[in-house]
């Protein structure tokens, strides 16, 4: 549809209301990343979900049966989320209009700190891209072996997803129009 008539009217669809491209996107993004990224591929397997009874699923990691690559499928979508915030191009390093320009455009800081909030949420990233690389490829042994690794990681991405879905929504005036019981 995108090469048809929803192209215009995607784009016509201005402000930041409910229902407006921007709102639409920015929501879709943060529930990408808090359900499908840090929950789906992390927090379920490792007990470690808010609202979770606390208790291991190793079985639920991706990739069950090809066990092996479970933290690059992990570190795929992480790298796809961070990719995305700055608008970097799939073939290339080039950046573009961004979550990443639009907080610089607005001005957007942390008051306690005076520092950007976009740089904040790149550095939280880079955070979680070093807690990710420090889990075995194989995410059902490292829960078997040391879960505290995967809770570590959890935690991490927990911090980012509030960044996102507080302090990022709030900076652009974006309502989180989704629902989630996890207590952000």
């Amino acid at each position: 549809e995108w090469n048809g008539s929803y192209r215009d009217t995607f784009i016509n669809k201005t402000g930041l209301d409910i229902g407006s491209s921007t709102g639409l996107v920015v929501n879709a993004f943060v529930l990408y990343y808090e359900r499908y990224v840090r929950s789906g591929k992390i927090g379920i397997p490792s007990g470690a979900a808010i609202g979770s009874t606390g208790v291991p699923h190793p079985e639920k990691i991706e990739a069950y049966y090809q066990r092996d690559i479970s933290r690059d499928l992990a570190e795929a979508a992480h790298k796809a989320a961070h990719e995305f915030f700055n608008r970097v191009g799939i073939n290339s390093e080039t950046e573009g209009p961004s979550f990443h320009s639009y907080l610089d455009a607005l001005g957007a800081k942390d008051p306690a700190t005076n520092v950007l909030l976009s740089e904040i949420i790149n550095d939280q990233f880079d955070i979680i891209s070093g807690e990710l690389d420090k889990l075995s490829p194989d995410l059902h042994e490292q829960i078997e072996t040391d879960n505290q690794q995967m809770a570590d990681s959890y935690a991490a991405m927990q911090k980012l997803v509030r960044m996102l879905k507080v302090d990022m929504t709030s900076a652009m005036s974006v309502t989180i129009t989704y629902t989630d019981n996890d207590g952000d």
